[in-house]
């Protein structure tokens, strides 16, 4: 198959609809990944002492394997104000084809309570939920442990998949899925060869009306994803780019740049 073998194609398809000359994938749900600790494999370590099953979708090219493979986390829900956004699964499928054109497998699990996966979803809401995401630090750190103790557990089940090569393995994602990447890189940095971060700013332009509200978003942006604790700045070799959508606010464009700036120079 083109995506397997010989030189990949000049360009991804340009429509996740299939078509005679598109590379062939084969695309999988299923929520069956109990949730546990890294190295437990006994039962004990579950996370936060509760055993959850994780959703995940699957997209692999249809060849033998095994396959680099991309593990992508899904980003928040814009403000956190809508609970009926929680359970709609995220399928980056268009980030799949790209990558499956290439001859890679790419993962795409939900962290707890999001898209599918059992559990409660807690990262970082205001003490009333209803409100949404907050910027206060004590909270909105916490949220961001709780989301990278999500990826601890959810990491070795995907790398025991037979068809994973665990020796080219990258893991991304896409807003705070970005962020929590880069920050979990630097806590396993023995793990990914590569990282993909996708508009991953924080939450600077979440409260442009207030501008007090604005400042404290903007300074905890590069923290969120748990860069506080240091590695991330220690341990990180270096950052080629930090983006924002086409469609962010002009506010989110300064916070990626104060982003890339901190990582780059080892401040964050």
């Amino acid at each position: 198959m083109a995506s397997c073998v010989g030189s990949p194609p000049a360009a991804p398809p340009r429509s996740p609809r299939a078509t005679k000359s598109a590379p062939r994938f084969h695309r999988s749900a299923r929520r069956d990944v109990s949730g546990r600790g890294a190295g437990a494999g006994d039962g004990a370590g579950h996370i936060d002492g509760e055993t959850v099953k994780l959703a995940t979708i699957t997209y692999k090219p249809e060849c033998p394997g095994p396959f680099p493979t991309l593990i992508f986390h899904h980003g928040s829900t814009g403000r956190g104000t809508e609970p009926v956004l929680f359970g709609r699964p995220y399928d980056p499928r268009i980030q799949a084809q790209w990558f499956t054109a290439r001859g890679w497998a790419v993962v795409a699990p939900s962290r707890r309570g999001r898209g599918g996966s059992e559990g409660l979803y807690d990262e970082g809401f205001a003490p009333d939920r209803s409100r949404g995401y907050t910027c206060e630090a004590a909270l909105s750190l916490a949220g961001a442990d709780r989301a990278l103790r999500d990826l601890d557990a959810i990491t070795p089940p995907m790398l025991a998949q037979s068809f994973v090569d665990r020796s080219r393995i990258a893991v991304g994602g896409q807003s705070r899925g970005g962020i929590l990447s880069v920050a979990w890189s630097g806590r396993q940095p023995a793990v990914p060869r590569a990282v993909v971060n996708l508009s991953a700013v924080g939450r600077a332009h979440a409260a442009r009306p207030q501008p007090a509200s604005t400042r404290r978003c903007s300074s905890a942006a590069p923290r969120m994803g748990g860069c506080r604790s240091g590695s991330m700045a220690t341990r990180i070799r270096f950052m080629r780019w930090s983006t924002a959508a086409p469609t962010s606010p002009p506010s989110s464009k300064p916070a990626a740049k104060a982003l890339f700036t901190l990582i780059r120079h080892r401040k964050a």
